[in-house]
């Protein structure tokens, strides 16, 4: 090629080159602005909703209001969030379909969605070991504060459980195993009404030492004893105590003790009537001298004073004889003196009893005594 030829060559091989950049440059926009807007048909149908394959990505798209809208789109093409109301600060909530990692929480991935105010609703379940929390497997708990039951009367704690030994219920058939502090193959107890107490024993014996029931009673402070005598008992004179027992169930375990010096016959009457006003009221003394003052006995006077009985009262109707017998000239009565057991009388509740002796027509300047001792005990019996 002569330089002639090649000169031309140089200046055509420029032109086209320029053209072409020029063309290029033109056109770049034009193809930039349609990547944006148009989808590539590999990654789906694009931002109307329908399913996108591939990664998340950005697309662009127009809503039915005819605004553009950028969108993010999930992995499995569902719509994720409306980025363009991000860029202007506004998030709808409502949109947020993906999902959110709570790995804090144990839980591993759960749905995320939101209700009406547009606050998050997660689903996710209590775990505790690699199983979620129910009937199966209880959340265990520890308490670092006591806890204080508050109730009242018309709220009452119902606490329905049963003591255990091993994995069953203490019963007939897994009776509960105790280990003693002490040896009891030889050693009785006795109960304080508030601990078990090794039983007081003789030395030489080993027997037990204890007291009667009688006798328990005195030192309780529930025993009682009033009396009344005559120093000149004549022919024609009588002598009597009275008292009604109280309604309740408080009973006596009277003994009468009488003596007489000449011929008398005592009577013990139950439900009799008298002149309330007539006689004199003495205490009924308490035989344990400590208790004075403290407790006091349940019988009432003719004249209604509670720890008092009437001495040297009217009888007015003697109701029923339920005791009588006949002493003196130098002997007791049977029922003076006798055993407890084979004396004793448990008088009824709510009645009027009269305790008399009356002297015979054969002999003046006797001396003549009734004594009545008793305890009250609270029966365990309701009624007969």
């Amino acid at each position: 090629m002569d330089k002639k030829s090649f000169l031309l060559a140089t200046v055509v091989f420029a032109i086209v080159t320029g053209l072409i950049a020029g063309a290029l440059w033109w056109f770049a926009p034009q193809i930039e602005h349609r990547a944006n807007t148009v989808f590539n048909p590999t990654q789906g149908m694009g931002a109307d909703g329908s399913a996108v394959v591939g990664f998340p990505l950005v697309v662009a798209g127009v809503d039915g209001s005819g605004n553009v809208q950028y969108v993010l789109v999930g992995t499995d093409g569902a719509l994720s969030i409306v980025v363009s109301d991000i860029l202007t600060g506004v998030v709808d909530i409502g949109k947020i379909t993906d999902v959110v990692e709570v790995d804090a929480t144990g839980q591993g991935d759960v749905p995320v969605a939101s209700d009406a105010h547009g606050d998050f609703l997660v689903d996710a379940n209590t775990q505790q070991g690699d199983a979620d929390v129910d009937s199966g497997n209880p959340l265990y708990v520890t308490i670092t504060t006591p806890i204080e039951v508050i109730q009242s009367d018309a709220d009452l704690l119902d606490v329905d459980a049963n003591i255990q030994q091993g994995d069953a219920d203490v019963g007939i058939g897994n009776p509960l195993y105790v280990t003693p502090t002490q040896d009891l193959s030889t050693q009785a107890l006795g109960y304080n009404d508030s601990a078990w107490n090794p039983a007081r024993q003789d030395k030489a014996t080993e027997a037990s030492i204890g007291i009667v029931y009688a006798h328990h009673q005195l030192h309780a402070g529930n025993a009682y004893d009033v009396h009344a005598l005559s120093l000149d008992w004549d022919k024609g004179d009588d002598l009597n105590i009275c008292f009604s027992t109280p309604d309740s169930a408080t009973w006596l375990h009277l003994l009468p003790l009488i003596e007489a010096t000449t011929a008398t016959t005592f009577t013990l009457r139950e439900g009799i009537t008298a002149n309330p006003n007539s006689g004199a009221s003495y205490l009924a003394r308490n035989r344990n001298r400590n208790a004075v003052g403290t407790l006091t006995s349940t019988v009432v006077s003719l004249a209604g004073v509670p720890g008092y009985v009437t001495v040297g009262a009217t009888i007015t109707t003697t109701g029923f004889a339920v005791h009588m017998e006949i002493l003196g000239e130098g002997k007791k009565g049977g029922m003076s003196g006798g055993a407890r057991d084979e004396s004793e009388y448990v008088l009824a509740a709510d009645t009027l009893y009269c305790f008399t002796l009356a002297s015979s027509q054969v002999a003046d300047n006797g001396l003549a005594n009734i004594e009545l001792t008793w305890y009250e005990h609270e029966s365990r019996t309701a009624s007969w």
